[in-house]
């Protein structure tokens, strides 16, 4: 007498439904990951506007700049500075430019001959106003008119959080890997194969 269990379908379809929704959360994770360009900066030219050339999907860059000048702010997280705003004047426009701090003790007022690699970033609203208050004053200009000349991004060369990035994508693509795999094994458990 061939008895079936009732509870044999139902444990397949179960044991499907975990790798299943492994997969597709797996799936969604990598595609909304941003696509970071940290293997490949794009090139850019110290002349050229930042503001034209802001991609937060591909931020990393690498520029030469044959002086920058020190704007006098640091830049602070939690009250510990973190890095230095410099800055280019070419053809009537100043670019901004944020150092790492930690390679250098002193702030140096002018800096030659750099090959930076780093990020193009936006300055939030109250960074960029703190810059360019402090920027006026120091060169006894109108917050206007240096507004007039600059833009509210930067080339920046601080640390940011690229491993956790790299290592967050490679779980999901370990994931995705091991729940293909899984559903392949359940699938020929059920049919056989």
């Amino acid at each position: 007498m061939n008895h079936k269990h009732p509870h044999t379908k139902k444990s397949k379809e179960t044991s499907l439904l975990l790798p299943l929704l492994l997969f597709f959360c797996a799936f969604l994770a990598l595609f909304q990951l941003p696509r970071e360009n940290y293997h490949s900066p794009r090139p850019l030219n110290y002349k050229s506007r930042y503001e034209n050339f802001y991609n937060s999907s591909l931020p990393y860059v690498t520029v030469s700049v044959p002086e920058l000048s020190y704007t006098g702010l640091q830049y602070q997280i939690n009250g510990l500075s973190r890095g230095d705003f410099y800055y280019t004047l070419h053809d009537g426009f100043c670019q901004f430019y944020l150092l790492n701090s930690g390679s250098r003790a002193a702030k140096e007022p002018v800096l030659t001959n750099l090959e930076l690699n780093g990020r193009l970033v936006q300055l939030d609203d109250a960074e960029y106003e703190n810059l360019v208050s402090l920027m006026a004053k120091e060169l006894h200009w109108s917050k206007a008119s240096l507004r007039s000349i600059t833009a509210p991004y930067a080339v920046s060369t601080l640390p940011d959080s690229t491993l956790f990035y790299q290592l967050f994508r490679l779980l999901v693509i370990a994931c995705l890997i091991f729940s293909l795999a899984d559903l392949i094994r359940i699938l020929k458990k059920i049919t056989g194969i």
